[in-house]
């Protein structure tokens, strides 16, 4: 996975259980042979070396970038609609490291979901 422009738009482009199934297919073309989904709320995938990455797959717009451009005097990407790229150069971060061979493990969650499951168990007073 070479990250060029091209081959990258697709992170951005799902939603977030989109994007859960993509890593899943992913993790498990790498060669990860435990990979947990509960509730389509995360997605952990255990390693042979003691370091875990995590990151958030949800964004905080109201949809999905359909369109993004590609600034190439300041070498970046925007949309009009946003991104969430705090949260998906996360994931990409998460598969340059996988792509280097480094069997991490990896714990990636849709945010919002976890905190409507923590407000629904621990009632705000």
């Amino acid at each position: 996975m070479h990250n060029t422009v091209d081959n990258i738009e697709w992170v951005f482009k799902q939603d977030a259980e989109e994007l859960l199934v993509s890593l899943k297919e992913i993790l498990t073309k790498l060669g990860y042979k435990t990979i947990r989904q509960e509730d389509d709320l995360f997605l952990f995938a255990k390693g042979s070396v003691p370091v875990m990455v995590v990151a958030h797959v949800d964004i905080v717009h109201n949809q999905q970038p359909s369109i993004i451009f590609h600034d190439q005097r300041y070498n970046v990407l925007w949309s009009p609609t946003g991104l969430g790229a705090d949260d998906r150069a996360g994931v990409l971060g998460i598969l340059n490291i996988l792509e280097k061979g480094y069997n991490l493990m990896c714990y990636l969650r849709i945010m919002r979901k976890v905190v409507v499951l923590v407000r629904t168990v621990l009632p705000m007073s």
